[in-house]
């Protein structure tokens, strides 16, 4: 069995286990300022199709900012090789889930490395709860 065949099934294990759907958006530089006052940040579509959400260890971490007290945690998506790239800073939200508690849920790429032979694209996301 050769290396590239124990990879490609990999990767075909990998997409077999995404049941989950999302859209992964980035913002456009610049933003829209209403005559309110009120700054809306506008994004363009990357990536819509199936993924995976993964705890990334149990790293939730609580912080005071200003009045109101937020917990982060930091989460890990799943996504096919295929899929367009990822970048720091880009938009998920979880469209469908196996899990009707994650559905809806938006979250924030903080890293998206890269590597030789991955079954995958893991991407490491925070979200931010009050």
């Amino acid at each position: 069995m050769s290396r590239e065949s124990v990879l490609a099934r990999g990767q075909a294990a990998a997409e077999a286990a995404m049941r989950d759907q999302c859209t992964v958006e980035r913002p456009v530089p610049g933003s829209q300022t209403t005559v309110g006052g009120v700054i809306t940040q506008t994004f363009t579509g990357v990536y819509t199709g199936k993924c995976r959400m993964q705890v990334r260890g149990l790293t939730s971490e609580a912080r005071d900012v200003g009045e109101a007290y937020l917990m982060v945690s930091r989460l890990e998506l799943q996504l096919p090789n295929a899929a367009a790239r990822v970048l720091e800073g880009d938009r998920v939200t979880l469209t469908a889930s196996v899990n009707a508690a994650l559905a809806g849920r938006v979250y924030r790429v903080q890293a998206a490395p890269e590597k030789s032979e991955q079954t995958c694209r893991k991407v490491t996301l925070l979200e931010v709860t009050s």
